[in-house]
């Protein structure tokens, strides 16, 4: 079991997520934020927590940009999508793309690149790889038996943005489905805004309403 604190970071208010195993208190971030923000918060917990992994789910500056800031402070192994790497090195220039190279970031370093399906210890509990692309071209969730960390693919009420550079509204839709037949308990923390419940989503969300007309946006573990 993990235990889930949300720190939204920066002007972006992108959530980086702090979980941390009940049982040996090893503890991961999910998405860092684009500066040091998340770095300071960190360092004023009492106890600092026993940050040994981070895992990005992709690779835009307001996700990924402080990677270096964190790596710095903290010993940790950082884990990207396979397919994300080559997204992930445009960090240099992500600003520049949009008008405002003063959000260019450095990369940091990634020790080890995930593809799906993979399934990573902390502590002992279990995250597994959910490739999700479409937001960009290897957006990855990761998740639990509870919990969907849905990054910037899945949101409360809404979806990720697929026309900005890298993005794919057939890949997205594709990524949708793949929440169809996960388990609709689960609760999902996404990266920006309130977090929410699957069944809740696949039930409501104006964006899956093609899921439920296929049938998957209600099944009989939500009844």
């Amino acid at each position: 079991m993990l235990e889930v604190t949300c720190f939204p970071v920066s002007e972006f208010q992108m959530n980086a997520y702090l979980v941390v195993d009940q049982k040996t208190r090893v503890a991961a971030v999910i998405d860092v934020g684009i500066d040091h923000s998340l770095v300071v918060i960190l360092s004023n917990q009492h106890p600092v927590p026993d940050l040994k992994y981070v895992f990005i789910t992709h690779g835009h500056v307001d996700h990924a940009g402080g990677l270096v800031h964190l790596q710095k402070q903290f010993s940790v192994k950082t884990f990207l999508p396979l397919q994300e790497k080559s997204y992930f090195e445009t960090l240099p220039k992500q600003g520049t793309y949009l008008g405002h190279p003063q959000l260019d970031r450095p990369c940091g370093i990634i020790d080890q690149y995930l593809e799906d399906g993979d399934e990573i210890s902390i502590g002992e509990s279990i995250l597994k790889v959910l490739l999700t692309s479409g937001h960009t071209p290897g957006h990855a969730c990761y998740y639990t038996e509870q919990e969907l960390f849905s990054g910037d693919c899945l949101f409360a009420g809404s979806i990720g943005r697929t026309d900005t550079p890298g993005g794919n509204s057939s890949q997205m839709r594709e990524s949708l489905r793949r929440f169809g037949v996960l388990p609709t308990s689960l609760k999902v923390y996404p990266g920006h805004g309130p977090s929410t419940l699957l069944k809740n989503e696949l039930a409501n969300n104006y964006f899956l309403g093609f899921l439920r007309h296929e049938g998957r946006g209600s099944r009989r573990e939500d009844l």
